[in-house]
């Protein structure tokens, strides 16, 4: 019987059985990683997956100078660097342009989209806008603070006088009740000398609006919520439903341009 011999004299099966040999120990490796790699990102998954399911915010009894939050954490991990922001729906004309303090928003006339909140307590004398929620932890949020008597302008009316260059009249100014939403450096002061720095994000007259809170942070999924502030009621705030990014970025988008989210 015909056997095959190589020129070298070593036998075509032997020089076949070595190149398996070879390819095995490259591929083999290269699989098993592979599959490492994909059991591990399973894993990661599931834990993320976990952590944002178990990520809540609950509303606190209502105080008499504003609302606050508590983002809870209802596991045992730690969530890193969590970071709140809001969109308001508002008019233009419910800006209001206190005579004793500075907002981010009032001389000049925007919309609040995804607009960074501060957490209420403080880290060597700075209010923090991203902070760790440790396990089974509830982080107070501030969001809200109201003053009954705030003698301000209406945004508009006073636009319009300066863009004109006009005088603005002195019986402008009125007394509104206000409701100041907070910005990452808490809110200033309500009363008292204008902080350059240290604002509130808007003064609103205030009345009913609905507005959106999204959390983020580095081990769970952005989680938003829709919620309605409504005046004058024993419960201010009423959480209204969960919202998915793309709804959340659907209103976004309305609101940036001054239109209706709701149409």
């Amino acid at each position: 019987m015909m056997s095959f011999i190589s020129m070298d004299g070593i036998a075509t099966k032997d020089i076949i059985a070595w190149s398996v040999q070879v390819l095995l120990g490259i591929i083999v490796p290269v699989i098993a990683y592979r599959l490492g790699m994909r059991s591990e990102r399973k894993k990661r998954e599931r834990i993320v997956d976990e952590l944002t399911s178990k990520l809540d915010i609950i509303l606190l009894p209502q105080e008499s100078e504003g609302i606050q939050m508590r983002v809870i954490n209802q596991t045992d991990q730690t969530i890193h660097n969590a970071i709140v922001s809001i969109t308001m729906n508002y008019s233009k004309a419910d800006i209001l342009v206190s005579t004793k303090n500075n907002t981010w928003i009032g001389r000049e006339i925007l919309p609040l989209s995804e607009e960074r909140l501060c957490w209420s307590g403080r880290i060597k004398g700075e209010y923090a806008y991203a902070r760790n929620i440790y396990a089974e932890d509830e982080v107070p949020l501030s969001l809200f603070r109201f003053d009954k008597k705030h003698y301000a302008f209406n945004a508009v009316q006073l636009k319009n006088y300066q863009d004109h260059s006009m005088s603005v009249p002195a019986d402008l100014v009125k007394e509104y009740s206000v409701l100041a939403v907070a910005s990452e450096d808490g809110f200033g002061k309500m009363d008292g000398e204008t902080f350059k720095e240290k604002r509130a994000r808007v003064f609103l007259e205030r009345k009913t609006y609905t507005f959106w809170l999204k959390v983020v942070s580095e081990d769970t999924r952005a989680k938003a919520w829709e919620f309605e502030f409504v005046d004058n009621a024993e419960k201010p705030i009423v959480m209204k439903r969960r919202v998915s990014m793309s709804e959340l970025r659907s209103i976004q988008n309305k609101i940036r341009k001054w239109e209706n989210p709701f149409s």
